[in-house]
């Protein structure tokens, strides 16, 4: 099927399709809004209209947003149903649209990815503390999410990007959140570190570790982890 030029669709179809051409081993290919654009989004005559059409107030991001990523999964499958059809589309549910769309379904080609952002939601309580009001409305998201679709992940910060003194998230709420997330039925999870290995670096050990096994004794990581890194010093 040729499409014309024109639409941000089209493009963006045109994109999807050059970029699995190029790598087809690669599953994925993004559809998430540049960082930091939690505000600032189109406001004219034709957003509206979507919004109104959809069936959600004006400026609500998230079914806009995947009314978009729906649309691309559909011209993909009409330029090739054989060469994209298992391949897949990510959404980073993120900041201003984090929460999950109140009327549009995501397609079966989308992949929704959650942010379980460090300076919105918690990482001093477990994910299920109902005494913990930013976890509960992340857990309340996250929930929305897998209710909708089989297809969700979760984008954590295993490393800060503000500050490089130790943060110990291994035997505080690490494990415990990751738990939480399989329990639920989360598919995939990914971590943003930085090169804070000197500080941090038992945070993604641990959480490669825990995301094979989210029982393992964190003691035996600690041991674990000691050794491999400093070696004949470990023990001091």
């Amino acid at each position: 099927m040729h499409l014309p030029p024109g639409c941000h669709r089209d493009i963006a179809v045109r994109k999807a399709a050059l970029f699995f051409d190029r790598m087809p081993e690669a599953a994925t290919f993004d559809l998430a809004p540049e960082d930091g654009r939690s505000g600032g989004f189109c406001i004219d005559w034709r957003c509206r209209a979507l919004d109104e059409k959809i069936g959600v107030k004006n400026g609500f991001l998230t079914d806009r947003l995947m009314c978009f990523c729906n649309q691309v999964a559909e011209g993909l499958l009409q330029l090739d149903p054989v060469k994209y059809g298992d391949k897949r589309l990510g959404f980073l549910a993120y900041q201003g649209y984090i929460n999950p769309p109140e009327k549009v379904v995501p397609d079966e080609m989308v992949t929704v990815v959650i942010t379980h952002t460090h300076w919105t939601f918690c990482d001093v309580h477990a994910m299920d503390d109902p005494d913990c009001s930013k976890n509960e409305w992340f857990s309340r998201m996250l929930r929305g999410w897998v209710d909708l679709t089989d297809r969700v992940g979760v984008y954590d910060y295993f490393g800060h990007n503000e500050f490089y003194v130790p943060w110990p998230l291994w035997n505080t709420t690490m494990p415990q959140h990751l738990g939480y997330y399989k329990d639920l039925g989360v598919g995939s999870f990914i971590a943003e570190s930085q090169q804070n290995w000197g500080t941090q670096g038992m945070n993604f050990y641990a959480a490669a570790k825990l995301a094979w096994d989210t029982h393992r004794s964190m003691e035996e990581l600690w041991d674990d982890f000691y050794v491999r890194f400093y070696g004949p010093t470990a023990g001091p």
